[in-house]
C-alpha cells in the first residue's frame, strides 16, 4: 500500500485498514477513495482497463453513497474478480431533494494475472466521515474490514 499525496493518504489502524481521501469535488473525492480502497488490493496503476461496468447509486446521505459506491465496487471485485483502474463519466450530484446520486463507468481487468497482496472485505461506517475542507474541496476518512 502506497499512499498518493494529494489524493489519498494511508493511516495506522490496529486491525483493518483506514485512509483519508480528497478532491475538488464529491466526483473526486469518490474516485480517489475507491483508487484507495483498490489500493489496499493491487497496485491499481499496473490494472489495465479491459472490462467496463456502469454502475449507480444512491442514497440520502453522503455518507451512506459512499459507503454504498464503495460496497458495490467490492461487490463487483467478488462476483466478476473484477480490479479497478479508473472510472469513465464518473459524477457524483445532489439532487433537489437532497438525494446523493453516484453513476458512471468502473474500468478495470479480470484479478487473474495480477499481484493481489490483500482482500477488503467490506467498508464499514466505523470512523466514516466526510467533511468540506475550507475552500480545497473535500475530505473522507474511511475504514475497510480486511
Amino acid at each position: 500500500m502506497e499512499s498518493k499525496p494529494g489524493k489519498y493518504e494511508y493511516l495506522d489502524h490496529t486491525a483493518d485498514a483506514k485512509f483519508k481521501a480528497w478532491g475538488k469535488d464529491f466526483s473526486e473525492l469518490f474516485e480517489n477513495a475507491a483508487l484507495a480502497t483498490f489500493g489496499i488490493i493491487t497496485d491499481v496503476e499496473k490494472v489495465k482497463p479491459k472490462l467496463e461496468f456502469k454502475f449507480r447509486v444512491t442514497a440520502k446521505k453522503k455518507e451512506a453513497c459512499l459507503f454504498d459506491f464503495l460496497d458495490h465496487l467490492l461487490f463487483l471485485l467478488d462476483t466478476e474478480g473484477f480490479l479497478l483502474h479508473s472510472f469513465k463519466d464518473l459524477k457524483v450530484t445532489r439532487n433537489c431533494d437532497s438525494t446523493f446520486w453516484a453513476t458512471g463507468t468502473a474500468k478495470g481487468d479480470y484479478h487473474k494475472g495480477y499481484d493481489v497482496s490483500c482482500n477488503v472485505k467490506a467498508v464499514t461506517y466505523n470512523d466514516m466521515y466526510i467533511k468540506a475542507k475550507n475552500d480545497s474541496g473535500w475530505e473522507a476518512q474511511v475504514v475497510v474490514d480486511l
